[in-house]
């Protein structure tokens, strides 16, 4: 069975499931942004965000910051925006899927192709699902291009969290997210197979019931 050794998952906290040096440049709030390059003096710097919603960034193996994206709450539709690292608006990188909670963007290197990255959205409140986009960075000098936008892989009504962690092979990924049901609960997740060759998704029951549609998951170590 392909879960037979899905770990249980528990809506506690968010962690990012990078490796080396990806998660070193955080990029958040109201044009926030830290460098934890050096643990000892991590920096400051400003951003072009300016949201109370999501916020997800990525850097490279060597920790170079390469773009961010955020939701933008109060805004109906496709409203989330994606920045490269010089912070300007990416080339296409306007109107994607997001609603403007909490947890609604996920980035994920492809894998395999260290030059491309999935932008995963959830649509929590208007266009419900599951969405990607696809970046890819030898474009204009390095700053990056979304070649590929709002590809819709789901259509459920989505928990407005959903968290990833990289497959024992060390190159492939597991995306998960939760359905939303605020009136039976329910204890439904999607789990999504991330490879070179596509992405493949399952369902699973497990655990207790949960109500509502908030909350944020991460993986037992």
């Amino acid at each position: 069975m392909l879960f037979k050794y899905l770990t249980i998952i528990t809506l506690t906290f968010t962690f990012s499931a990078y490796s080396q040096k990806q998660n070193n440049i955080w990029c958040f709030g109201d044009s926030a942004g830290i460098d934890f390059n050096n643990l000892l003096n991590p920096v400051t710097f400003s951003s072009s965000l300016d949201t109370r919603g999501s916020c997800v960034s990525i850097a490279d193996t060597n920790g170079q910051l390469l773009f961010y994206a955020n939701t933008r709450a109060g805004l109906p539709g496709k409203i989330s925006l994606i920045w490269n690292k010089n912070h300007q608006l990416m080339q296409n990188g306007d109107s994607v899927y997001g609603s403007g909670w909490y947890n609604e963007l996920l980035v994920l290197p492809f894998p395999g192709n260290f030059n491309i990255y999935y932008l995963f959205s959830l649509g929590v409140t208007s266009s419900h699902g599951l969405f990607y986009s696809i970046i890819d960075m030898s474009f204009n000098g390095g700053l990056g291009k979304v070649v590929q936008k709002n590809v819709q892989l789901q259509s459920y009504d989505a928990w407005d969290a959903m968290s990833a962690i990289k497959h024992a092979n060390g190159r492939d990924w597991w995306l998960i997210t939760k359905d939303y049901d605020n009136s039976f609960g329910n204890k439904t997740f999607h789990v999504n197979l991330i490879t070179p060759y596509g992405i493949q998704e399952s369902v699973q029951s497990i655990g207790g019931i949960e109500y509502g549609g908030l909350g944020n998951m991460s993986f037992s170590k």
